[in-house]
């Protein structure tokens, strides 16, 4: 079917259903569901093919459709769930994958305040950073600093400050 998917460390899926994945078990097919080693890997499939590409995280704030997604749907796993603390600073480096929760529940542990909003919000960093995710009077944009991000088009990594962001409602 998708004979010239350029060789990569992570793992190829094919067909996948969907509703199996999504929080409100809903959705068609997947063409490919592709789960990265790591960046580079993600870098290395971007700049090697000419399908679409999606991205999806805990797909808790997704409804796919009945007639699935085309092309290659890119899921991230535990490779991306890494949080540590910054030790230059009191701030926190957090992965794409981690869960909103666990992020706040770190810095909890870690002493660093202002991330207890992020307890109730479903999801992941990389979907709360591209929704501006929030609560209780706070958000995603008044916590970032930077983020470091996959360019879908070209297989660029960027770096992003707050600012150039620019967050707004």
């Amino acid at each position: 079917m998708f004979v010239n998917l350029p060789k990569v460390r992570g793992v190829y899926r094919y067909n996948v259903l969907m509703s199996k994945m999504t929080w409100l078990n809903v959705g068609g097919l997947v063409d490919v569901l592709f789960r990265p080693h790591d960046v580079d890997d993600i870098i290395h499939l971007i700049k090697n093919t000419e399908l679409p590409i999606s991205v999806i995280g805990a797909t808790s704030n997704i409804i796919v459709r009945d007639s699935g997604i085309r092309g290659i749907t890119i899921k991230l796993g535990r490779e991306f769930a890494y949080i540590k603390r910054n030790n230059n600073s009191n701030s926190i480096i957090a992965g794409g994958a981690v869960l909103l929760s666990n992020l706040a529940y770190f810095a909890e542990e870690q002493e660093i305040g202002g991330l207890e909003f992020l307890v109730g919000i479903p999801g992941t960093v990389g979907g709360g950073i591209e929704m501006n995710a929030g609560a209780y009077g706070s958000d995603i944009a008044n916590i970032i600093q930077s983020i470091k991000a996959i360019n879908l088009k070209d297989g660029n990594l960027y770096t992003f400050s707050n600012q150039e962001m620019g967050y707004f409602y």
